[in-house]
């Protein structure tokens, strides 16, 4: 065996290179920025060449940088899929779902007991992650995200549309459901910090022709499922989507806070990874979840 340099340098280089950037890098590796580039500096004193060149906005690839980053890249991604191909959540008896943690607390783990009664042999592993721009296509089998537009990088199969309620405890709203321009007296619970695909109140009011001011109270979260456990405890009005709340309206648990409903101009998607061949474990979870996407319908 030739000599190697260190992998961690190689790792760092190529999320780097990915990502054009020493600060988006350290945070993808949970590393300080100085500590990025000491690998990178490491790396160019091993190899004796320059692999990047430090600009004032961004970092690009020299020559020798592209034509060495094309076979980093390559055998990272060998390396990892022969990992993967022998832990145990990869093996045929077992699927992993990647999806946020909204949908995987609301929406599939309440479901997960019919699946498992008819299929007790296979193992599940849910992989909640609220972007799944985070996510390398070799730590799932499967997704389930929503999406205005589906992605370009994986087989994307739209189980259901979707709706968007303004809902509340029980309590919360004596009189009922208010009109909508009433609602901005009240406390409204916001997702802050999210993905560009979040519905949030300004779009609400939009659809319903109500222009758009800061509420007088405000609740911020940083996802759907802590805005619906708010809701839950009576602190506000809440956004949510109606196939991950359905239960939660059955039960009473949660209300209508205004008889308006907004239809979402995209839709949950079954996401399958590209240049990877489906596992039957995989075949039957997929089928499952189509299966009752539509019994949803």
């Amino acid at each position: 065996m030739k000599p190697l340099p260190p992998l961690y340098t190689l790792i760092a280089f190529e999320a780097v290179a990915r990502l054009s950037s020493f600060t988006q890098a350290a945070g993808e590796l949970n590393l300080s920025q100085g500590a990025v580039s000491r690998q990178l500096q490491l790396l160019e004193d091993y190899l004796g060449c320059k692999l990047l060149q430090r600009g004032t906005r961004k970092v690009e690839l020299t020559p020798a940088g592209e034509q060495y980053l094309s076979e980093v890249r390559s055998a990272l991604e060998q390396l990892a899929g022969a990992t993967a191909s022998l832990t145990h959540w990869q093996q045929d008896k077992q699927v992993t779902v990647a999806c946020s943690t909204a949908l995987a607390s609301l929406w599939l783990m309440p479901n997960l007991s019919a699946f498992r009664q008819t299929q007790p042999d296979l193992s599940i592993r849910i992989l909640a992650n609220d972007n799944i721009q985070e996510l390398q296509a070799f730590e799932f089998d499967l997704g389930v995200y929503y999406f205005r537009q589906p992605p370009k990088d994986a087989d994307a199969v739209a189980l259901f549309d979707e709706h968007m309620y303004a809902v509340c405890s029980p309590g919360y709203l004596p009189a009922g459901p208010a009109q909508p321009a009433a609602l901005l007296d009240e406390t409204l619970i916001t997702m802050d910090g999210g993905q560009r695909d979040w519905f949030n109140w300004p779009q609400w009011f939009a659809a319903q022709n109500i222009a758009w001011r800061p509420a007088a109270r405000q609740l911020s979260v940083t996802n759907h499922h802590l805005a619906v456990q708010a809701a839950l405890a009576g602190q506000g009005v809440a956004l949510a989507w109606g196939h991950l709340i359905d239960s939660y309206l059955a039960s009473g648990a949660l209300v209508m806070a205004s008889d308006a409903k907004v239809t979402m101009s995209g839709a949950f998607y079954l996401l399958l990874p590209e240049r990877r061949r489906p596992k039957q474990a995989t075949r039957l979870f997929a089928d499952w979840l189509a299966s009752l996407a539509v019994m949803r319908r």
